[in-house]
């Protein structure tokens, strides 16, 4: 049976230079002709709507853009079986649209393929027939995704996912037709919810982030990609949100702060030693066991250990370990750096709802370094201090993640058509009992169709 993968490293796929050869690589190992296969290729790459990636380079991409590379390379073979391990981890919602397009294409031009997703989304789940929850090795819970995802999920420990009570109540509503979302949704949204997020409470204020940037510019060679004369000074504040589109240039700012890229123009100013956590912790660890790439234990790391339930695998080789349990890991070493700015590129990627929470509430405390996090994910930035927004490479939004993620044209340049109004109205106090109610109450108070 001809199987295609797609692994939740979307790097370990690529043996190639350029994004076409990657994608028309594993049909030239089938004893596909050059020419048909690159062919092939191009028309993978456009029903995920990534045929402007074909002639960039591979390793220049950004995670979100390996990942719909990878995912047309295996779509590509057209095989009978594709299994997919967190296809969406790194997308952004256009790219997820994008994904999920493409996947439903396949399936009514191939009815014979079968298509297995392994998420922790629920949103991505959404169109799939049947859906599955696996709970310490066994399936609890199956049936189709319509009653699953509507479902009570909490007690399984998925990630906090408002969309999908968003979806149902909007549908409810009159605010979604069931395909797209009806013009104007967001601004009412945002208008009623907009001044309802408090300010967020660290424990205690251990220092605070100092950085400027100045004329700052990087262009990734034979590509567009890069940032584009970035002025930036930031003083005073704890934690930092970094968002934008995949491509938007978030990684190669964080990886410029973090002294891991020279730009071609411009000053970059730190206050002090800068730990980077690589949107792929694999690329962190060099050591054979978990003890040795922590440097031994000590109480702290122990106890960082037992809470990330990790303490159990301190002699295990690190690349060996799930890619949930390298990214903890990689967060330990984050925590135990005793670096004064942490730049953490997609922190949550690969984690359930409990672990989510448990690292948010890590790096909330009064010991923990300032911190930029770099995300996809407006629930993974309400949290911060303050947010900038990317796209293009440039900085186009700039303030409190209250008034961006209510903010209908930002939420726009995100593709996060009611996402952000949603979160909004979790944490401003209109719900408690889980992402249905919290919008169901948000849209009960005053938004009217």
């Amino acid at each position: 049976m001809d199987i295609g993968v797609v692994f939740q490293s979307p790097a370990d796929l690529f043996v190639q230079g350029r994004c076409k050869d990657e994608i028309s690589f594993s049909l030239r190992c089938r004893g596909v002709g050059y020419d048909k296969a690159n062919s092939m290729a191009v028309r993978a790459a456009e029903e995920l709507g990534i045929a402007h990636l074909l002639d960039r380079r591979s390793r220049d991409l950004s995670g979100g853009e390996k990942q719909l590379v990878a995912i047309a390379s295996s779509l590509a073979v057209k095989p009978r079986v594709l299994i997919m391990d967190e296809p969406s981890s790194q997308l952004d919602p256009r790219g997820r649209r994008r994904f999920q397009n493409g996947i439903e294409r396949i399936g009514r031009i191939h009815p014979d393929i079968t298509i297995i997703q392994i998420e922790q989304r629920l949103d991505c789940l959404r169109f799939c027939d049947q859906v599955a929850v696996l709970d310490g090795g066994k399936i609890v819970h199956k049936g189709p995704s319509s009653k699953v995802l509507m479902g009570d999920l909490e007690r399984f420990s998925l990630k906090e996912d408002p969309m999908v009570g968003a979806y149902r109540k909007a549908v409810e509503r009159g605010f979604h037709d069931g395909s797209g979302v009806r013009r104007g949704l967001l601004r009412t949204m945002g208008d009623a919810l907009r001044g309802k997020l408090p300010p967020v409470e660290h424990r205690g204020r251990s220092g605070s982030l100092s950085l400027d940037l100045e004329d700052v510019y990087y262009r990734y060679p034979g590509s567009g990609g890069g940032i584009r004369g970035l002025n930036l000074s930031l003083k005073g504040i704890r934690s930092l949100a970094l968002m934008g589109p995949n491509g938007s240039g978030k990684s190669t700012l964080g990886k410029t702060i973090a002294s891991l890229i020279t730009p071609d123009r411009g000053t970059v100013m730190v206050n002090g030693k800068v730990f980077y956590l690589f949107q792929e912790p694999s690329n962190m660890f060099f050591s054979e066991t978990v003890e040795d790439e922590l440097g031994g234990l000590d109480a702290e790391k122990i106890g960082l250990l037992e809470l990330l339930e990790l303490s159990d695998l301190t002699e295990r080789e690190p690349q060996l370990l799930s890619q949930g349990e390298k990214q903890r890991l990689a967060m330990v070493l984050a925590l135990t750096s005793g670096s004064d700015l942490l730049v953490l590129d997609e922190p949550f990627r690969s984690l359930d709802g409990v672990m989510i929470r448990k690292v948010k509430g890590l790096l909330r405390e009064a010991s923990t370094s300032p911190h930029i996090i770099i995300t996809n994910d407006p629930e993974a930035a309400s949290s911060a201090d303050r947010m900038l927004i990317m796209k293009g490479g440039r900085i186009v939004g700039d303030g409190s993640p209250q008034d961006l993620l209510s903010d209908p044209h930002m939420m726009k340049v995100l593709n996060w058509p009611m996402y952000g109004a949603s979160v909004i109205a979790r944490r401003s106090g209109m719900g408690s009992g889980g992402s249905y109610h919290q919008i169901k109450l948000a849209l009960d108070k005053g938004v009217k169709a």
